[in-house]
């Protein structure tokens, strides 16, 4: 009953939400900043005057001040400070780096969003409090006479700055908030498309693509874990499943139709719908972030993929499996006309040479600062476990087996798999710290693949519907735009607890919360308005057995 009157009046509640939370930033980010400080003042010697600014609960910082040019001594000067609309809800004034008098007449801050706010000699003396090196503070006939000693001496504003603006501070969050309402009013979780893709997404190659989603969620989630700080290290082990899982589903459409790989026409349709895949929302990424940071040069090095900085190394990798991929299936074609025991054995002894042999002086791909040797071996060990799937599949030995039996066993194996290799990648084992997936790519690129032929092995087992937990899915439907987002919105909301909440270095199970649920929201909308669109078009043309493993971590 409490659930479904609580389903009756979400909207109006969401509305009421979204309000107060309008009301709250616009209070900050508008009512509170301000774009200049004139100050009019005398010194009895050569000195500055610094202005430092910050919201309610944060500390005053030396990144968020400004300073005076030098007033000359005896002199009175007007001089004006600008600081950019800074948030200012608490000022202070340090007063020189010297000792001696300073005669402040008057301080007026200019903002955007409201009048002016002027102190004048009397509402000074009331409105600021004496700190450091403050030797008095006595109110003349037209100027507050201030005595310093020591270094740095200043005054600290003893209320909170904010203007009165009605308009800004009710009106406009009133409009948002209704307008927010009737968008509400016409929108159905249920066909919203990152939440109805989740039922009627299916896989042209019969694989079971819940469990895969799921993979593809948890392998998100783990590199946020890393980001966060929740399980130091483990973010590789994300990355290694994405690869992975990556070969396993891109191999699919031509182990049941091997001749594909020599179709032109099936070969382009592949192209096109990989680049569909990957640049439309990589490429929205890029040009946001690069035009905020002005790197012209750098980002079309990210465009062409020459360049992978940050998380975004993982792209490079990606699009180089891409471009390989074809030559692969082409030569498993045409040497073993694509006999599924045979390619396993091919693939198996080409993943160990491209984990033993690959390095930079062979092929580099360009990544945090340096040259990284391609990781072709965990997406090639995703293509032999797909073949080795499928050979399974239709193995009169193996389907002789009891079918219970080999579902319970690969459930309690993959379940011990996946504790394993959580506890070595987050190194919570001391004497095995230096047994993880960072340095050892190969041992976990293998482990990765065992896991994801371990889950579609055990349908219907308590792995399978782990791996097929809704929220799980949820993340892994939208896990390429939250893999791209999740980094900004960590930085975002460490700002936002640091200047707003007085929370510093915000980490753990906390962040990980805040930035999981804020980057799912975001990349839910991203999904459904920047991928989605491109990935629709006429079946004939798409290559089938399903997407790509989503984000490719870092």
């Amino acid at each position: 009953m409490q659930i479904s009157r609580f389903l009756r009046f979400w909207k109006p509640l969401a509305a009421l939400a979204f309000f107060l939370l309008l009301h709250y930033l616009l209070s900050y980010i508008a009512l509170s900043s301000f774009f200049s400080a004139t100050i009019e003042a005398e010194f009895d010697h050569p000195d500055e005057i610094g202005l430092y600014y910050a919201s309610s609960v944060s500390a005053f910082h030396e990144l968020n001040s400004v300073r005076s040019e030098i007033f000359r001594a005896g002199i009175r000067e007007r001089q004006e400070l600008f600081f950019n609309d800074g948030v200012a809800r608490k000022i202070r004034l340090d007063l020189g780096r010297e000792a001696g008098q300073v005669k402040l007449y008057r301080l007026t801050l200019k903002s955007h969003y409201g009048s002016k706010r002027t102190f004048d000699h009397r509402q000074f003396h009331e409105a600021f409090a004496p700190g450091n090196g403050i030797l008095s503070i006595d109110l003349k006939e037209d100027h507050v006479l201030i005595s310093t000693e020591g270094n740095d001496p200043f005054v600290v504003l003893r209320g909170e700055l904010k203007e009165d603006n009605n308009l800004l501070g009710i009106a406009m969050p009133l409009v948002y908030a209704l307008a927010f309402f009737l968008l509400l009013s016409t929108f159905n979780i249920s066909t919203f498309p990152a939440i109805a893709d989740l039922r009627e997404k299916t896989s042209s190659a019969g694989l079971h693509i819940g469990a895969l989603d799921g993979i593809r969620g948890f392998a998100a989630l783990v590199v946020l874990a890393e980001h966060t700080g929740v399980l130091k290290g483990i973010g590789s082990l994300g990355v290694w499943l994405f690869f992975a899982l990556s070969g396993f589903l891109l191999s699919a459409p031509f182990i049941r139709q091997p001749s594909r790989a020599v179709s032109p026409g099936f070969m382009g349709a592949y192209l096109t719908r990989r680049l569909k895949r990957i640049l439309p929302m990589y490429y929205a990424f890029l040009v946001l972030a690069m035009m905020m940071h002005g790197k012209t040069d750098e980002m079309v090095r990210h465009l062409l993929f020459l360049q992978g900085d940050g998380h975004l190394w993982t792209l490079p990798q990606e699009m180089f499996f891409y471009m390989v991929l074809p030559l692969v299936v082409a030569a498993l074609y045409l040497l073993l006309r694509g006999r599924q025991l045979p390619s396993v054995i091919f693939l198996l002894v080409l993943t160990i040479v491209a984990h033993r042999y690959t390095s930079t002086e062979f092929i580099a791909l360009y990544g945090y600062g340096k040259k990284l040797e391609p990781m072709l071996g965990n997406f090639l060990t995703g293509m032999m476990i797909a073949y080795l799937y499928h050979w399974l599949g239709e193995n009169r030995y193996f389907l002789r087996l009891d079918r219970t039996f080999v579902r319970h066993f690969c459930s309690v194996t993959g379940l011990v798999l996946l504790l394993v290799l959580i506890v070595l990648s987050a190194r919570l084992i001391p004497e095995l710290k230096s047994f993880n997936a960072l340095r050892h790519p190969g041992f976990y690129g293998f482990a990765a693949g065992l896991f994801i032929l371990l889950v579609v092995l055990a349908n219907n087992t308590l792995l399978s519907r782990v791996m097929s937990f809704t929220p799980l899915r949820a993340v892994g439907l939208v896990s390429f735009s939250f893999y791209l987002l999740h980094p900004t919105l960590i930085t975002f909301i460490r700002a936002e607890a640091r200047d707003f909440a007085g929370i510093h270095h915000l980490s753990g199970l906390p962040m990980f919360l805040l930035a999981g649920i804020a980057t799912y929201c975001l990349a839910a909308f991203t999904y459904t308005y920047i991928e989605r669109p491109f990935l629709k078009g006429p079946a004939k043309t798409q290559p089938q057995g399903g997407p790509a493993a989503g984000p490719t971590p870092a």
